[in-house]
């Protein structure tokens, strides 16, 4: 009888441990379920739907506005949907402009007037030369990236000493101007000048022609003169049109002067005169606009 009510009792635990394993199977499986169920939904709340354009209708030429080929979806009415990561957005195959680097060649304005310094010297009629300083105007009819012609007009002063008296030089002179430039900020150019005008001189004391009977105190004399000459350069753009220019050339001048040597040599010719040419180095630094 013992033995009987022991397998008994046995029989009754082992059929409440399988009742109680049965039970917790079935919720672990329920709350796995419950939490499948739950991400699937939050997945299916966040799935990409491609944006779709509205039917547009477009009648071609010669037809009805509502006949069947009046009117050309551009896509489905209907959205769809696709699984998580599997929408493409369409990209446009039409060519993209070229990015604007901001690279591009400098294109100085147009010079219009150029206010310069000027420095030049002319010859004295024998060994000496008379420097010569003054300032010089330049305007421009035409005006180009690579070209420009003018007017030019310029007044100055020099002084020298001819045989221990001291003479003051005058000159004034009007002409053309031409110039090849290369159109950067910083613009090489080569200029070409022909000028003409009045050279007008002042003694300071007593003048003698050596050798002759021709003597002067105080006089003063004008004369014609002309120029040529070529301007090697440049010009520095600053702001706007605005800039600075710089110059070395060279430059021919041609004046009617006193013939020394004739006069020496035919002291009974009184005053004679001859054209008188020396070549120098002409110096510019100016501003323009």
């Amino acid at each position: 009888m013992k033995e009987a009510g022991v397998r008994s009792r046995r029989s009754r635990s082992i059929t409440r441990w399988s009742t109680a394993m049965t039970l917790a199977i079935f919720v672990v499986i329920l709350v796995v379920s419950l939490a499948a169920g739950g991400r699937a939904r939050g997945q299916s709340d966040n799935s990409t739907v491609p944006a779709v354009p509205p039917v547009i209708t477009v009648p071609f030429a010669g037809e009805q506005p509502g006949s069947p080929r009046a009117t050309h979806p551009t896509a489905s009415s209907e959205p769809t949907s696709c699984p998580p990561g599997a929408c493409v957005t369409a990209q446009s195959t039409a060519p993209s402009a070229p990015a604007d680097t901001g690279a591009r060649w400098y294109r100085p304005p147009a010079p219009r007037l150029d206010l310069s310094i000027a420095s030049f010297a002319i010859s004295d009629g024998g060994s000496a030369t008379v420097p010569l300083t003054g300032l010089e105007l330049d305007l421009y009819a035409l005006s180009i990236p690579w070209l420009r012609v003018g007017l030019t007009a310029s007044a100055g002063r020099g002084h020298a000493t001819i045989d221990g008296t001291g003479v003051g030089v005058r000159y004034g002179l009007v002409g053309a101007t031409a110039a090849l430039q290369l159109p950067t900020r910083l613009s090489p150019f080569i200029a070409a000048n022909i000028n003409g005008g009045i050279l007008d001189g002042t003694l300071e004391g007593a003048l003698s022609i050596p050798g002759t009977t021709v003597s002067s105190k105080g006089g003063s004399g004008v004369t014609w003169m002309y120029t040529r000459g070529l301007d090697f350069g440049a010009q520095l753009y600053t702001w706007g049109s605005l800039h600075l220019t710089g110059s070395v050339g060279w430059l021919r001048a041609t004046w009617r002067g006193v013939d020394q040597a004739a006069m020496a040599a035919n002291p009974a010719g009184g005053l004679q005169l001859k054209s008188v040419t020396n070549d120098s180095v002409a110096f510019k630094l100016g501003i323009v606009f």
